[in-house]
């Protein structure tokens, strides 16, 4: 093929920006384009590339993020080591639109836009950005130094107190009172009387006003409709169960010790300011928990990465495991609402259940995962031989990664996704329409020919089960009961078993087109 004279100077520009050797050949010129993405070139020409999202990441671990006092753009640290991967850079990020310039996140909900409801709760962040750079790996903060009624109208004090009034809040379950004061945290969810189930109003603000106490109240979404709404709507976009606390806390006081969570958490600020100081993980096993902390005293967190005051409609990104401790400003309560997602959605609690279904299934079509084991495998096998270096041990580890490759290729990936996707449709919140949808017909029964209409579109989900297909559903989900999980004795959330109501216990003849 004969080159244009455009296309050689491209190529003769192209072999100076990548410092090639003068008249190198067009295949070398395009091996240094492709090798500056961060791509691999094979020899007979096709491309070993690395995922975007991964390179994406890479880029965001190897260079230093700073906020911009005046945008929102990211300043690179060129000395940003590139031999390592550092977790925990901050991104800081400057919202500076006002208010008259965003849009109302209540109007994106009663729409249903759950993806355009994201975006507005971390714009200027747009979601791509997020999930690539920032999720599980980086904290996030937006601050909103223009628009200080961002968040305003989902959550506040005066609901607290209206809740105490007409709401009978159990201590422990539904709200706790407490403090941390010279590195010791304490609870007081006790009433003047010496009782201690249900919240008395006065009780518990006096704690708040005369004990620098701070209220944390769990699940309000139970009976705040706004956090319902808010709630269901980031179910939706993250297909898994999220769940909220809010807190309160006394002009200058603290609540809570140093600890990590094992949910990722995105922190509203709602009313007044508080100082948050976080702290990157002391060490490998703690990124990415799957199981929260208990306190830490000061000396075991170190130095923060990050020590900054969140204000009015601030809002702040943690990954699982990110230490924090925060404390309120010393001229007025603050209130903030932190929302909890992505609770045991790991590749680990997807082989939790996949792996024994996995086995089953490649036992019945494998002979040799029925063989038996090598004679006399105790001779070799266990700690006492762990420094051992010889054969039958070589070929053992082996034969077990060979018996192991049979049960991945014969677990059944979609049936697992199926079952986690009917738990998570047990479990989440009821959907938005119903709210409004009131049946005016009773309920009816289905018959094999009937056309059912989805109102919304994940609120149901077809599985496959043995010879039965079953429609699991959320339609009848109560709200008073969301964020409570099934857990067994080790304290694990447990997958199984599945009690679903039945379909034509609850779709409603409103929502039929028969």
């Amino acid at each position: 093929m004969q080159l244009t004279s455009r296309e050689v100077r491209l190529l003769n520009a192209l072999s100076e920006l990548f410092d090639l050797p003068e008249n190198s050949k067009p295949w070398e010129i395009l091996v240094g384009l492709a090798e500056s993405r961060g791509a691999a070139v094979n020899n007979d020409g096709t491309l070993n590339a690395e995922p975007s999202a991964k390179r994406a990441k890479h880029d965001a671990a190897v260079t230093g993020v700073r906020a911009s006092e005046d945008s929102t753009e990211e300043m690179i640290d060129d000395d940003a080591e590139q031999q390592q991967l550092p977790p925990y850079i901050p991104l800081l990020l400057k919202d500076a639109r006002s208010a008259n310039e965003v849009m109302d996140g209540h109007k994106l909900v009663d729409a249903g836009d759950h993806e355009a409801f994201f975006e507005w709760m971390i714009s200027p962040c747009d979601s791509a950005r997020f999930f690539e750079e920032v999720w599980d790996d980086h904290p996030m903060l937006i601050s909103r130094p223009k628009n200080r009624k961002f968040f305003q109208g989902w959550f506040s004090k005066d609901h607290i107190d209206s809740l105490l009034k007409e709401t009978k809040l159990e201590y422990g379950t539904n709200i706790d009172v407490v403090n941390y004061k010279r590195g010791v945290r304490s609870t007081h969810n006790s009433n003047k009387d010496g009782s201690n189930h249900i919240a008395d109003r006065d009780s518990v603000w006096d704690n708040f006003d005369n004990g620098d106490c701070s209220l944390r109240v769990l699940h309000p979404q139970r009976w705040v409709q706004s956090v319902w709404k808010l709630i269901a709507m980031l179910e939706k976009r993250f297909q898994c169960c999220v769940g909220c606390n809010c807190y309160l806390t006394p002009k200058g006081s603290q609540g809570f010790s140093p600890h990590y969570d094992d949910i990722d958490a995105f922190v509203l600020q709602l009313e007044g300011s508080k100082r948050w100081r976080l702290y990157k993980p002391r060490e490998p096993g703690e990124h990415l928990v799957r199981f929260s902390s208990g306190d830490f005293t000061q000396e075991e967190v170190g130095e923060p990465i990050v020590d900054v005051v969140l204000h009015p409609g601030d809002i702040m990104y943690m990954p699982r495991g990110c230490i924090h401790q925060a404390v309120s400003c010393p001229d007025q309560h603050s209130l903030h609402i932190t929302i909890s997602a992505f609770q045991r959605c790991t590749w680990a609690d997807f082989l939790q259940v996949a792996l024994p279904g996995g086995l089953e299934m490649a036992c019945e079509e494998h002979i040799s995962l029925r063989g038996s084991m090598p004679l006399r495998y105790f001779d070799h096998m266990g700690a006492i031989h762990s420094d051992s270096d010889n054969d039958f041990r070589d070929q053992f580890r082996a034969e077990c990664a060979r018996q192991f490759a049979l049960v991945l290729e014969s677990i059944p990936l979609d049936a697992v996704a199926d079952q986690l996707a009917a738990l998570w449709m047990k479990h989440r919140m009821p959907p938005l329409c119903t709210v409004q949808a009131v049946p005016s017909r009773g309920y009816v029964g289905l018959k094999g020919s009937d056309r059912v209409k989805m109102v919304e579109d994940d609120v149901a989900r077809l599985v496959v089960e043995g010879d039965e297909v079953t429609l699991y559903h959320c339609v009848a989900n109560n709200a008073l009961l969301h964020a409570e999980w099934p857990m067994g004795e080790d304290g694990v959330i447990t997958h199984f078993p599945m009690v679903i109501s039945d379909l034509t216990a609850t779709i409603s003849s409103a929502d039929l087109q028969i």
